[in-house]
């Protein structure tokens, strides 16, 4: 997982996809583990520089 300013994102296989929730902390983030598993589950072809 990582965290920008435009939120939190989950990497699978390069790609990073967002992670919609209302959590500013990774305490707040943790405990959204349904917002965590959706957007593992839908990976976006948003592909992470190397």
């Amino acid at each position: 997982m990582a965290r920008t300013e435009d939120g939190w994102w989950v990497e699978n296989d390069g790609r990073l996809t967002r992670i919609r929730t209302a959590a500013t902390t990774t305490r707040e983030l943790l405990a959204d583990r349904s917002a965590i598993d959706k957007a593992a589950a839908h990976p976006t072809p948003r592909v992470l520089c190397s």
